[in-house]
């Protein structure tokens, strides 16, 4: 009975895909109406190696996919971590 209902109907699959971090933190920049510069002054992060990514030329290593996802997921506390470091020094 299964068998004849599947081959009687179509079936519509649907598939999650997940942006990759550099998409969801170039979105989540531009959300925020952040500049490169902007972006990689506030997360301490390279703006060379931010443009390089956003354009692909280079891809994120596991390390900063991780922090990319916890920007986008938490930018007021890496704001402050990043904020603390800088006081520290």
């Amino acid at each position: 009975m299964i068998r004849g209902f599947i081959e009687n109907h179509r079936a519509t699959l649907y598939i999650l895909v997940m942006p990759t971090a550099i998409e969801a933190a170039r979105a989540f920049r531009r959300s925020m109406k952040l500049s490169l510069a902007v972006f990689a002054e506030r997360f301490g992060l390279p703006i060379s190696t931010l443009k390089q990514w956003e354009r692909g030329t280079r891809v994120p290593d596991t390390a900063a996919e991780v922090l990319l996802r916890v920007i986008v997921a938490y930018p007021d506390e890496v704001e402050r971590v990043v904020r603390d470091m800088h006081s520290a020094q």
